[in-house]
């Protein structure tokens, strides 16, 4: 069987990027900051702007001020998290 196609679920590539990156990673606790993301995963700050704070808004991630940064973190509570966590793993 074919591995499936996060891109086909998740429409936003931009949003498919951030959520292999946290969901992905080794460290269950990373935190970063936008820029950061910025750097990782290649793509716009604008774009990244809007979907965190999508993802935010899900309750998927966790934003923390830091200073004048904020910080994303996976909310590892939320279900849908491990759900996602899982089709990411999958499509891998």
């Amino acid at each position: 069987m074919e591995k499936p196609n996060l891109e086909k679920i998740i429409t936003s590539k931009v949003r498919a990027e951030i959520l292999r990156l946290f969901l992905l990673s080794p460290d269950r606790e990373l935190s970063i900051h936008m820029r950061g993301i910025a750097r990782k995963i290649k793509y716009e700050v604008n774009g990244i702007r809007r979907e965190l704070n999508n993802l935010v808004e899900l309750e998927i991630l966790k934003a923390t001020e830091n200073g004048v940064k904020i910080q994303y973190q996976v909310n590892w509570e939320n279900e849908l998290t491990n759900v996602l966590y899982n089709l990411i793993k999958v499509s891998a």
